[in-house]
């Protein structure tokens, strides 16, 4: 979607935000909460070849939020796509921002050879100014590069506008923020040369955790193998 045409439907729901966001934080207050994933924060995944140098950043998603630990999280999920020796370390925060994710940054060991990030859902239930979100994101890609990584890859923001744990009017207006925030990261990206990925995991009940709204460990497997297919493969197998 582009980003007129996202930005024209954010603003014919822009009336009932304001409720939609109060009506989802209700819901959400309502859904079993779910903590971050247990286990250590980065490891090895054995395989052929040279280890490949992995990191994950970002929110709940990051760390693991809807599996029991993090070999079945976006990280070491991530790893095993790849099919190759990868180290990984994970830098993750349920409720995160952006602006809070490259706090997060310190924490990473770098040069990597790629960095996986994933953020958006909660500027965008903070009404996260667009203008802001596009400044947070492109001083967060610039930074990932000054600091040593090889290549920068970001994932997409779900469809929470498919989201049936979300009550309406909320996911519809909610929907719409996060598609303009979405179409504003993919420009973004494109105008840094880092990877955008688009997030294609249907909403079913297979992928979802008990919440209904974090990813359950099929929903992490199947969101790895299409960030290695899309964004990584190539990274992964170049000398």
């Amino acid at each position: 979607m582009s980003v007129v045409r996202a930005r024209v439907r954010f603003w014919l729901h822009a009336p009932v935000l304001p409720v939609a966001v109060a009506m989802g934080a209700h819901a959400r207050r309502r859904m079993p909460s779910l903590p971050e994933a247990a286990g250590e924060r980065g490891g090895a995944v054995a395989g052929d070849g040279a280890a490949f140098e992995l990191a994950v950043l970002g929110e709940s998603t990051a760390a693991g939020v809807g599996v029991g630990s993090q070999e079945e999280g976006l990280g070491f999920a991530l790893a095993r796509a790849l099919r190759r020796h990868v180290r990984v370390q994970i830098a993750g925060e349920s409720g995160a921002t952006v602006a809070r994710v490259h706090e997060l940054v310190s924490s990473l060991a770098f040069p990597v050879d790629a960095v996986v990030v994933a953020i958006g859902v909660n500027d965008t239930l903070e009404l996260t100014r667009g203008r802001t979100w596009t400044r947070r994101v492109a001083a967060l890609v610039r930074d990932l590069r000054a600091r040593g990584a090889r290549e920068v890859v970001v994932s997409g923001l779900p469809p929470l506008g498919a989201f049936r744990s979300l009550p309406q009017p909320t996911r519809s207006a909610v929907g719409a923020r996060a598609d303009y925030l979405d179409a504003l990261l993919r420009r973004t990206c494109a105008a840094l040369d880092a990877r955008y990925v688009a997030l294609n995991l249907p909403p079913r009940e297979e992928y979802l955790a008990r919440d209904g709204f974090h990813p359950s460990a099929a929903g992490y497997a199947r969101w790895a193998e299409t960030i290695a297919a899309t964004a990584l493969t190539a990274t992964a197998k170049a000398p």
